[in-house]
């Protein structure tokens, strides 16, 4: 009778533990998730921005998401914008308990934005320490450079114009990268603190407002010696890195032959290799691009898409527009940013790594601006469609 007891007593005690539930449960209507934070150059209180060399002071815009449940029992999201400065973003985030209702929950947060001001002004890498260190920030959530002030693209439509999230409508445009050459991969909290940390420098896509809408446009150039923006890349170079790197994804290549017809490549299928060569202490790549994709337009009268001639000379011209594209974004790699933004110097350590250790220092500024780079583009048309000669 003991032993039947003593199971009987703990098995009402296990039940009166389970019975308990979530002790350190929230309800949903009493917390706040930050989706999305804007950080810009803050002023002074005369309204100066500061300058180098003072107190660094930062705008940070937090965009918080408020569920609710109307009466109706229809759920909606609601959303406020709070801008506070500081000096470090551990303060501010602390500063927020003094006025938001319910704890701040950040590893909901979708995208970060860093206004260019900011960006040109301050150490990536100690800007965004805080969020690097701690449990807050996830790190697959986002970061893009904003032209203007990074708070502005928080701000949402007017009202009645439909409930989307101005964050999530950011991270939208900027997953599309299997739409378009012109468009990189995101850069990652992950990504970007992998960057930092080995003093590699990088592009960060850019989102401007063109017509009162948010539209990506050129990548800001992050240099890995200073940890600060130094200028930005077109779309057309954007392409160019794109090609050297062998995004994954496609998009559409538009090309013109010798009598400036134009005609379109849809890419569907890309991969590049950067080969190094080393002898002594002369350093070189080989960069082989090899890509297929189909016909889908053209305007070249008098001809059949039909006939393998013309399909090579259409490869041949896209060939061309490729190594342009990709000469123009080297060209202003190595010669107007001394910025490795490609990967050349972990193609160099993966393949010497006793000579990389030796000139890593010193690698974008005397060796990779100088380093000639030799470049291969393979690209096989696979389909042109229905479209023959007319008869």
């Amino acid at each position: 009778m003991n032993g039947k007891r003593r199971l009987f007593v703990s098995l009402i005690l296990v039940s009166l533990i389970m019975l308990t539930g979530c002790w350190d449960y929230r309800d949903i209507e009493e917390t706040s998730a930050n989706i999305g934070l804007a950080l810009d150059l803050g002023d002074t209180e005369t309204g100066e921005v500061r300058i180098e060399g003072e107190k660094p002071v930062i705008n940070a815009t937090l965009q918080i998401m408020d569920p609710k449940q109307p009466s109706s029992g229809e759920g909606t999201i609601d959303y406020e914008n709070t801008t506070i400065t500081g000096n470090t973003l551990g303060k501010m985030a602390v500063e927020v308990a003094l006025f938001n209702r319910g704890p701040l929950i950040g590893q909901h947060l979708k995208i970060t934005l860093i206004g260019e001001e900011l960006a040109k002004r301050m150490n990536f890498r100690n800007m965004l320490g805080y969020l690097f260190r701690g449990p807050y920030v996830r790190l697959s959530s986002t970061i893009l450079c904003t032209k203007g002030k990074a708070g502005k693209f928080l701000e949402g439509e007017e009202k009645g114009q439909g409930n989307e999230l101005p964050a999530f409508k950011i991270l939208s445009i900027a997953d599309n990268t299997k739409y378009s050459l012109r468009i990189l991969e995101p850069v990652t909290y992950g990504r970007a603190g992998r960057f930092l940390a080995s003093n590699q420098s990088f592009l960060l896509p850019c989102i401007a407002k063109k017509n009162n809408e948010i539209v990506l446009e050129d990548a800001a150039v992050i240099s890995g010696r200073n940890k600060k923006m130094i200028g930005y890349m077109n779309s057309e170079d954007i392409a160019g890195v794109n090609w050297i790197t062998g995004k994954k994804g496609g998009g559409v290549l538009n090309v013109y032959d010798e009598d400036q017809a134009i005609f379109a490549v849809r890419i569907f299928n890309m991969s590049s290799k950067i080969k190094p060569r080393v002898e002594g202490d002369k350093i070189s790549f080989d960069v082989h691009v090899k890509t297929e994709g189909y016909l889908t337009e053209d305007w070249i009268e008098e001809d059949d898409a039909t006939d393998p001639k013309f399909l090579e000379r259409l490869e041949q011209k896209a060939e061309e527009k490729i190594v342009h594209q990709m000469r123009s974004a080297l060209y202003k790699m190595q010669k107007i940013y001394q910025a490795d933004v490609a990967g050349f110097g972990d193609a160099l350590r993966i393949h010497d790594n006793k000579l990389w250790h030796r000139i890593k220092n010193e690698w974008e500024e005397k060796w990779f601006a100088d380093v000639p780079i030799r470049i291969k583009v393979d690209l096989n048309l696979r389909d042109y469609g229905v479209k023959t000669k007319d008869e």
